[in-house]
């Protein structure tokens, strides 16, 4: 796990029990428990103190001899939670701030099914921006799906570019060889735009909120018009959009 602050007096034996519980549920029993526990630095009497309690609890189960995966209590607890929800209410004041210091709107937005789902959407005014919370736009023409497509498995690209793509402006990439060199651009780069492409007097730009292992589980955007929003002004926007995702990821427990 990536390493933090230091922890409060007392709390390190916890903090090593949650970290184990972490390597055990990952890695499924395919590893025995005591090689997981060395690599923490646990000391094997501990390590089975640790591993016993949590197995009393029901957040692991002995797979066989020595190994040990996730438990019946761990699984009920899983399928009640609702990470896009959880990730929604830790980004929205974050996203608030940000949309208030730039005097844009603000937005967190998932895929689904190769469309992007808004699941946030903060403003410091009225914007009049036709987008809303738990609605759908498409991928290629916005900054958000952009960004995200940017972070797809390429296999899992080559099909999205498969499809057929609306011209909805005079500025949206429709043809997929560009829009692939679009989407590789934003790879390289960090961040992804929408100037004008899903619609006229639109400008975005938007950056991935990344796991531990850099996978894009969403992406957040500040959108406005090309006089505010602009490229004169887009590596400063990214700027703030990738400290704020790195806040939305830190809170969230994804690094």
């Amino acid at each position: 796990m990536v390493s933090g602050p230091q922890s409060p007096a007392g709390t390190g034996a916890l903090d090593k029990g949650m970290e184990l519980l972490a390597l055990v549920i990952r890695d499924g029993g395919r590893t025995p428990a005591a090689t997981l526990a060395a690599q923490l630095g646990l000391p094997g009497s501990t390590a089975r103190r640790v591993l016993g309690a949590l197995a009393r609890q029901g957040l692991i189960a002995r797979v066989e001899k020595g190994r040990y995966a996730a438990g019946g209590q761990f699984a009920d607890l899983a399928r009640t939670i609702d990470p896009d929800a959880t990730l929604a209410r830790i980004a929205r004041p974050l996203l608030r701030r940000l949309a208030v210091a730039n005097g844009a709107t603000a937005h967190l937005g998932i895929f689904d099914d190769f469309m992007v789902t808004y699941l946030v959407k903060e403003s410091p005014k009225p914007s009049g921006l036709f987008t809303r919370e738990h609605g759908q736009l498409e991928a290629y023409c916005t900054g958000v799906g952009k960004i995200l497509l940017a972070h797809l498995p390429p296999e899992e690209l080559s099909v999205f570019l498969e499809g057929s793509f609306v011209r909805l402006t005079p500025r949206t990439i429709t043809e997929p060889d560009a829009l692939r060199a679009e989407v590789e651009r934003a790879a390289a780069r960090g961040y992804a735009v929408d100037d004008g492409e899903m619609a006229d007097e639109i400008f975005c730009v938007a950056v991935p909120i990344l796991d531990r292992r850099r996978r894009a589980v969403a992406a957040i955007s500040l959108s406005s018009t090309p006089a505010r929003m602009g490229w004169p002004r887009v590596e400063a926007v990214a700027a703030d959009l990738t400290a704020c995702a790195g806040h939305i990821a830190a809170r969230a427990g994804l690094v």
